[in-house]
């Protein structure tokens, strides 16, 4: 029986950056003893690239996957071979050809795990090392893996035999002077720093490469400038894409000291900001929000980015450059995406729904965003659009054209925002113009929060100049988190939902139907949720339509 690629992959799917669990596996699989000499030939170079041991590795990886990926090199059918000609035969998927596995086989700990790496990478390296074939040769892939390669040397490096080092410094000098070779020629606005990160960490990593080091930290600043807003988001939108560029920063800034060099001066300027705009979008839950392609991230991983970037004050209310509000009254936290659409290229995965919001309370998720996939082409696009969302959409289609090579056509070029903090209360009032090429329209909402978090409010207005002659469906979503549950009462006109904690809220809304329809959740990993969402619909006949609505908790 033949074993193709595309069952391996169904063995190895990639969950955030590691493997899916198959059962049939046996953890006492084991794997040969690695010889480098019978398995690749060394490199014909006869320079000997030694590189630096950098140790204390800070991030965790999953022992999980880890254990499940040894296990999965030992025991697929067709042996040892067959297993890693099925693992690196998708070129593009995510993961793998950047080795973020890495960190998983030293969570596993062992020699097995040190094993695997070896092979792992020896076999990419016959296969791939001297081909420069996309995307496994993209400069953000070489970037992603030339850090992983340097920062887990002390794993599967240090101990190894001279042969395998010596692959391992060809390596990374072939890397890293291609990227010193492509970096000056790039774009100013493409998207460089994982490239230019990867520069510098093998620059710091090898003696006399001050060249190399001089165009990383050039690099560095242009992509630290274009990218980091003045508040600290970033131009992406996107919290995880933040906290990952936060994470990579953290890394060079440890690279430098332990280097002993003098530190760019926008690096730890560009810290601090990142650091407090991370805050914003994290929950007291710990997680992330999820807005823009994000899914809920790893708290232990956001903590020690926290904890590395030093003591933040509180989270700030506003992202002014971002575009996001935050409120927090009582134990109810309300996260509002009030933006507009990023430039070329950071429009490619941005979600398009403008005046959208989150909604939590205490610890426990309320009112979310569906979220993303990890690297489904079509589940991503799918999560994009704005009915996946907690805003309103028209005639059932996006507020922003979505093009086919996943850029922006038509966007949103006005968008009002107007915030008003009180006492006891805060009210917020935004506006979006994306729909009106299509049908005049122009969606207005206003959101107010008061009675200690026990009361929130709503607003939805669809305004234009002159009544439109074709009347206009119009849908207002509400996505509850899968541990909410929810029924209609009152003859379908109010909804009652129940928190895991117990805590009941009541929906109630004037304008429109209520009913509920059935929705996903991609909060985390690469398999749909099932849960439900609120939905209120109606249609557009008037100059203005207007919908009120409001969450209450019941017995507060």
């Amino acid at each position: 029986m033949q074993f193709s690629s595309h069952v391996f992959e169904k063995i190895w799917h990639p969950v955030h950056e590691g493997f899916v669990r198959l059962s049939r596996f046996s953890r006492s699989a084991r794997l040969p003893s690695f010889n480098l000499k019978k398995y690749l030939p060394l490199p014909d170079s006869q320079e000997h690239h030694t590189l630096q041991v950098w140790t204390g590795y800070p991030w965790p990886g999953s022992s999980d996957n880890g254990n499940w990926l040894v296990t999965g090199l030992s025991q697929y059918p067709g042996g040892l071979k067959a297993s890693i000609d099925a693992f690196w035969t998708p070129t593009d998927a995510p993961g793998r050809h950047c080795f973020s596995w890495l960190a998983d086989l030293r969570a596993a700990g062992g020699d097995q795990p040190r094993q695997t790496a070896r092979y792992l990478i020896a076999s990419w390296i016959e296969r791939y090392g001297q081909k420069q074939i996309k995307p496994v040769w993209d400069t953000e892939c070489i970037g992603q893996r030339l850090n992983s390669i340097i920062l887990l040397y002390d794993f599967h490096g240090s101990s190894a035999h001279e042969s395998y080092q010596a692959l391992i410094g060809d390596l990374v000098c072939r890397h890293a002077d291609y990227l010193y070779r492509t970096l000056p020629g790039s774009r100013q606005n493409k998207d460089t720093l994982e490239a230019a990160g990867g520069l510098i960490i093998a620059a710091l990593s090898l003696s006399d490469k001050a060249e190399w080091l001089e165009t990383g930290e050039k690099a560095l600043e242009k992509n630290l400038k274009y990218q980091i807003l003045g508040d600290g988001g970033h131009i992406s939108r996107s919290p995880q894409k933040l906290a990952r560029t936060l994470k990579l920063c953290l890394d060079l800034k440890r690279f430098y000291n332990e280097a002993k060099r003098p530190l760019p001066n926008i690096l730890q300027s560009s810290i601090d900001r990142m650091a407090d705009a991370l805050q914003v979008f994290r929950y007291t839950d710990k997680k992330l929000a999820l807005f823009h392609g994000s899914q809920e991230y790893d708290a232990a991983m956001l903590d020690l980015i926290t904890h590395q970037t030093g003591i933040r004050k509180k989270a700030l209310r506003s992202l002014p450059d971002t575009k996001f509000e935050r409120v927090t009254q009582g134990r109810t936290t309300l996260l509002f995406d009030a933006g507009g659409i990023p430039d070329w290229p950071y429009d490619k995965d941005i979600c398009v729904a403008p005046l959208s919001f989150e909604m939590t309370y205490g610890r426990e998720r309320m009112i979310v965003n569906c979220g993303s996939h990890p690297f489904s082409p079509e589940w991503q696009d799918a999560l994009r659009g704005t009915a996946a969302h907690t805003t309103l959409t028209i005639d059932h289609r996006n507020a922003a054209e979505i093009r086919k090579d996943g850029h922006i056509g038509r966007k949103p070029r006005k968008i009002l925002l107007k915030r008003d903090d009180g006492r006891n209360h805060t009210l917020i009032e935004a506006s979006h113009n994306g729909y009106y090429p299509l049908n005049g329209l122009t969606h207005s909402r206003r959101l107010y929060l008061t009675d200690r978090g026990q009361d929130f409010r709503g607003e939805d207005l669809l305004t234009c100049d002159i009544a439109p002659e074709t009347e206009h469906e119009y849908a207002i979503r509400f996505h509850l988190h899968p541990r909410v549950k929810v029924s209609l009462v009152k003859d379908n006109h109010e909804a009652l939902l129940r928190l895991p904690s117990g805590t009941g809220w009541r929906f109630l809304q004037s304008g429109g139907t209520l009913s509920l329809e059935e929705s996903i959740y991609f909060g985390e990993g690469t398999s749909p949720v099932k849960t439900q969402q609120i939905v209120v619909q109606g249609r557009v006949a008037s100059e203005v339509t207007q919908v009120e609505w409001a969450f209450q908790r019941e017995g507060s």
